[in-house]
């Protein structure tokens, strides 16, 4: 088994244990993939933000990867990386209350679904 696989199956364990002692009102961080890129948005950072998101480019293709994410003040970021293997964080002083994975070449373009929380 891959490194990836063990680390999909453990991120899915987290989430079924979260789910059962969770209502999705109350979950607070949310890792998940589209193809080899990989998101992670939390609502309780513990840093004293809003909210926290991180996106990793997994992808050996010719483009980044942006997280295009929506708060709840209705502004809307872009987290972008440029690379294979690069990542890139921030926090937000609002509540991210949708996010979405997608390819980077200056535009978004070949977008996964849109997480809500």
């Amino acid at each position: 088994m891959t490194f990836k696989q063990r680390l999909a199956l453990a991120v899915g364990a987290v989430g079924v244990s979260a789910v059962a002692l969770a209502s999705p009102a109350s979950a607070t961080g949310v890792a998940w993939f589209h193809g080899d890129d990989e998101a992670s948005v939390d609502l309780t950072p513990g840093n004293g933000a809003a909210s926290w998101a991180w996106i990793w480019d997994g992808s050996a293709d010719q483009y980044g990867t942006v997280l295009i994410i929506h708060l709840a003040n209705r502004s809307t970021q872009r987290l972008v990386t440029w690379g294979q293997g690069s990542s890139n964080s921030s926090s937000y002083g609002a509540r991210i209350v949708s996010a979405q994975i997608c390819d980077w070449n200056g535009s978004p373009l070949n977008c996964g679904s849109v997480h809500y929380f």
